[in-house]
């Protein structure tokens, strides 16, 4: 199984990765945010953490731009007949849409669409269109 989770911070992406415990862990996390010391410490956390048990990739988009956000989702979304959750918990607002969008584009490749509820970080899922 394939967990594919926007990435600002470690926090809002553990509840998904413990939730489901995937073979495969794609970060997707907005190229602006990558020069931040916190988000390059938090995806060395990740690493540290799952990377024993599953694979991880870092797949860099354009935050800001939705359509492209939605396109490069829409590829990872085709690359394997793996089961695919996407948790859009971390990041920005824009960039969860534009995972979400991308998700709206090919739901027959989607399981699940997953974010965190902010009260008790327990997970919701979303509807699938």
């Amino acid at each position: 199984m394939t967990l594919i989770s926007t990435f600002y911070s470690f926090e809002p992406f553990v509840t998904a990765a413990h939730a489901y415990s995937p073979s495969r862990i794609v970060l997707v996390v907005a190229r602006e945010s990558l020069q931040k010391t916190q988000v390059q410490g938090d995806i060395k956390k990740v690493k540290d953490l799952y990377g024993k048990v599953a694979g991880i990739e870092i797949a860099q988009v354009n935050g800001s731009d939705l359509l492209s956000t939605a396109e490069d989702t829409v590829k990872l979304l085709e690359r394997d007949d793996s089961k695919k959750i996407v948790n859009v918990s971390g990041g920005w607002k824009l960039l969860a849409q534009g995972v979400l969008y991308g998700c709206y584009a090919r739901p027959e490749l989607v399981e699940k669409i997953v974010c965190n509820n902010l009260e008790d970080n327990s997970l919701v899922g979303l509807a699938i269109i």
